[in-house]
């Protein structure tokens, strides 16, 4: 069964980024389009596809930080070739 829609938690690890800084930071920019879901928020999945497809860049606001655990991956190659059928 696919998915329509998708936590920010499921979204984040399909595009593999950080969901609190950059996922937020996309949303917060207008990059990302969120829904509404009973009492919470999702991404649709044609949302996060598409940013896949196109990749992205942050704007003046994102400030790096210094790097803890695994690096967000940002790769445009390696996101467009997500397999999201298995959320």
């Amino acid at each position: 069964m696919v998915k329509l829609a998708l936590s920010f938690r499921e979204a984040a690890k399909a595009l593999g980024i950080d969901r609190n800084r950059l996922l937020r930071s996309l949303i917060r920019e207008g990059k990302l389009r969120t829904i509404p879901w009973g009492k919470r928020t999702r991404i649709p999945l044609a949302e996060v596809e598409r940013l896949a497809r196109e990749g992205f860049s942050l704007g003046s606001r994102a400030k790096p930080r210094a790097q803890r655990g695994r690096p967000a991956r940002q790769d445009p190659e390696a996101l467009r070739k997500l397999d999201l059928t298995k959320l």
